[in-house]
C-alpha cells in the first residue's frame, strides 16, 4: 500500500520545497524500488518492507543545516488498531534518514523492515509522518520547519494456525 505525502513547508517560501514524496508498506519480498500496489492484507508471520522517498529542491540546507551531518528526516509509521484490537495504537519506532548534500533537485530514499509479528492480528489504519530535524544519533536537537504526513488507509494483519 502506498500513500503520497502532504507537505507543509510554507514558512520557507520559494527557498525550499519538498515534493513527489511517498511511502509504502508491503509484505516481503517487495518489488524494488517501490511496490505501488495496494496490498492491504499481510500475514503476521511475514516481515513488512517500508519505502520512503521525497524530492528536495533549492537551498534549504544552506539556511537551516549549518551542520549538515545532523539534518535528518524523522519518519514514523503509526498503526491505529480497529475493532477487537482497538487497544493497539502504537507507532513503529521512528527511523532517521540522513540528508546527503547533493545538487538540487535531490531525491532522498530509504528502505527498512518491520519484523514479523511486530503487529498483532487485526485491522489497522496506517499513517506515516515525516519531520525534518537536527538529530545527533540519540536525541532530536531541533525541529526544523518542514513536515509531512501520508494516510495510507486500512490494512489487515492476519494469522493462521
Amino acid at each position: 500500500m502506498t500513500g503520497n505525502f502532504v507537505f507543509e513547508e510554507g514558512l520557507l517560501g520559494p527557498a525550499f520545497s519538498m515534493y513527489n514524496g511517498h511511502i509504502s508498506v508491503a509484505e516481503q519480498p517487495m518489488v524494488a524500488p517501490l511496490d505501488t500496489g495496494q496490498e492491504r492484507v499481510i500475514k503476521c508471520a511475514q516481515p513488512c518492507n517500508c519505502h520512503f522517498s521525497v524530492t528536495i529542491d533549492n537551498a534549504f540546507w544552506m539556511m537551516f543545516c549549518n551542520a549538515p551531518d545532523l539534518c535528518h528526516f524523522e519518519v514514523q509509521m503509526l498503526f491505529e488498531g480497529m475493532g477487537t484490537h482497538a487497544e493497539f495504537d502504537e507507532p513503529v519506532a521512528p527511523i532517521y534518514v540522513p540528508y546527503v548534500a547533493a545538487p538540487a533537485p535531490h531525491v532522498v530514499t530509504h528502505n527498512w523492515a518491520i519484523p514479523a509479528y511486530a503487529l498483532p492480528e487485526g485491522v489497522y489504519r496506517v499513517v506515516a509522518t515525516v519531520k525534518l530535524v537536527r538529530w545527533n544519533g540519540a536525541v532530536v536537537l531541533q525541529k526544523l520547519p518542514a513536515v509531512a504526513f501520508a494516510d495510507l488507509g486500512f490494512m489487515e494483519v492476519y494469522d493462521t494456525p
